[in-house]
């Protein structure tokens, strides 16, 4: 009931039936300019690789952000969306930004971050990421997933511990099967 004196107050416009609610309200993935909207005709549809998210009622364009998965969305002042780079895991919302994206198991994360560079999101998305495929540092996929765990834009937290590292290929000697290891890249 909240939710509808909240539509009756921000419209302006008494509505007595829930369904009317819904059809003014408009659907997920469609946004409309007009704050007298009271049809679907009145409202747009967000472009297919955009999203309202779980969100209806919504007022403009920039509502729609970049589908989650497929895509990541560039801090700009018109933000475009990104396919998904190789290696990346781009699902954990809509609107994802490239800050925000963390390697797959089997990937490992490089920015190039120098120590010039400030650590804003603004400029972190600014850098150049590289999801590096870890199977070029060991003899086989599962090794790779194993030792380059994914799931963290944290560096010292993306690999195995014991690993460190670009593609997690250094390691502490003292542990016998990580100097196995070793052997499989050095």
């Amino acid at each position: 009931m909240l939710l509808v004196l909240l539509l009756v107050k921000y419209f302006n416009v008494l509505l007595t039936d829930p369904i009317t609610i819904l059809f003014y309200a408009g659907p997920i993935d469609t946004y409309s300019n007009s704050t007298s909207a009271t049809s679907l005709s009145q409202c747009s549809k967000c472009h297919s690789e955009r999203t309202t998210g779980d969100t209806n009622a919504s007022m403009t364009s920039d509502s729609c952000i970049c589908r989650r998965t497929l895509y990541y969305q560039q801090h700009t002042p018109d933000p475009k969306c990104e396919d998904c780079p190789t290696g990346a895991n781009c699902s954990a919302k809509d609107g994802l930004v490239l800050s925000q994206v963390i390697p797959l198991p089997g990937y490992y994360l490089s920015t190039l971050q120098t120590a010039a560079t400030t650590t804003t999101t603004k400029n972190i998305d600014t850098l150049p990421h590289y999801f590096l495929d870890c199977k070029i540092g060991y003899k086989s996929d599962e090794l790779a997933k194993e030792i380059c765990v994914g799931g963290e834009r944290n560096q010292s937290k993306m690999c195995k511990q014991g690993y460190s590292g670009p593609l997690c290929v250094s390691h502490s000697r003292n542990d016998p099967q990580q100097v196995i290891a070793a052997s499989l890249f050095t």
